[in-house]
């Protein structure tokens, strides 16, 4: 389970439960709502969570996948290395963007 807000280094943060039972994802989620967390100069309440089933698996089978919408285009990148998520963007990393007619 994880917070589905403030996405970057929610591991170093503590806001990702592993391993939790139905009523330890409960607890989990009722110590961390309605806290404010700050992540660089972005701060705000938690009231967003994902519980999703743990499958073990090695490293190299994660895929990094994100969607970013912006005033004039949306992102999609994607890439074969989990050092996306540590904010090193490889050469891996593929970026597809759709331009939007305000029109």
């Amino acid at each position: 389970m994880k917070v589905d807000q403030l996405i970057k280094r929610r591991g170093k943060l503590g806001l990702i439960g592993v391993n939790l039972s139905w009523s330890e994802a409960q607890e989990w989620i009722i110590n961390h709502m309605n806290h404010e967390v700050g992540v660089e100069s972005v701060s705000g309440i938690l009231n967003h969570f994902l519980i999703e089933p743990f499958c073990p698996h090695e490293e190299s089978d994660e895929y990094y996948f994100c969607i970013q919408s912006h005033r004039e285009e949306d992102e999609i990148l994607f890439s074969t290395q989990v050092v996306v998520f540590y904010c090193l963007f490889s050469i891996s990393l593929s970026l597809l963007m759709i331009f939007v007619d305000l029109c």
